[in-house]
């Protein structure tokens, strides 16, 4: 359908702009760090355990962010596509029935 494919290309836009962002952040601040470590992680987005609406951004093989998927256009919370990273211009979010995660501990 041409308006999901709209919807994807923007959410892919997206995530790359905010991968940019969090390599700014990863320069100039420490904040938003997670417990979780990205050392042997290619950079890009990962699957944030035990969270669907979720993903963990790693950044310089080091830094790690939480992310989260935005709404869609009807109010519906995205879920991460886990088979779509790391690469941030792959990987995206999607409608629940279609991201295929299976582990989520908000629902």
């Amino acid at each position: 359908d041409r308006y999901q494919r709209r919807v994807r290309d923007i959410q892919m836009k997206l995530m790359q702009s905010s991968t940019l962002i969090l390599l700014y952040l990863a320069v100039y601040s420490y904040a938003g760090l997670l417990d979780y470590s990205c050392v042997g992680h290619e950079d890009g987005n990962y699957l944030y355990p035990g969270d669907c609406t979720k993903y963990i951004a790693c950044v310089a093989q080091t830094y790690a962010y939480e992310m989260t998927c935005p709404l869609s256009t009807e109010g519906t919370q995205l879920h991460y596509v886990q088979d779509s990273g790391p690469n941030p211009a792959d990987s995206y979010c999607d409608y629940p029935a279609l991201a295929g995660c299976a582990v989520n501990n908000n629902e």
